[in-house]
Parts: C-alpha cells; sequence; structure tokens
C-alpha cells in the first residue's frame, strides 16, 4: 500500500487512532527523509514544529 499513497484519511473517533513511527530505515534513507521534508514544509500551518520533530526523532533512532 505504500507504493500506492501518501497518506491516508481517518474519519474515525480520535479516541480510537493510533501511529506509527517512522522505521530507523527510513530515517537514513536520504532521498526518503529529503522528500519527507520537502513535502511537509509547504503543510499550511505547523511546518517547522513538525520538521523540527521528525528531524529530533530520527537522530534518537539513528546511529551514525
Amino acid at each position: 500500500m505504500e507504493d500506492q499513497s501518501d497518506a491516508v484519511l481517518y474519519l474515525g473517533p480520535p479516541s480510537s487512532i493510533t501511529f506509527a513511527r517512522l522505521s530507523p530505515k527510513l530515517c537514513e534513507d536520504d532521498t526518503y527523509m529529503a522528500m519527507r521534508l520537502r513535502r511537509m514544509a509547504v503543510m499550511p500551518v505547523g511546518a517547522q514544529d513538525s520538521i523540527d520533530r521528525l528531524k529530533r526523532y530520527c537522530a534518537t533512532v539513528v546511529k551514525k
């Protein structure tokens, strides 16, 4: 499914939604991260906070 879509619209109750963490392997993939950060940068609200949060998360899961 990940090769066929970029997002999923969840219409259920907020109390039942769950979130998956980005895998360390994707954090290490420079091409994927460039694409993800570029897409996040065009978000209308909260883009920089989201970008900073993703970068902090990846820094904690990737051992370089």
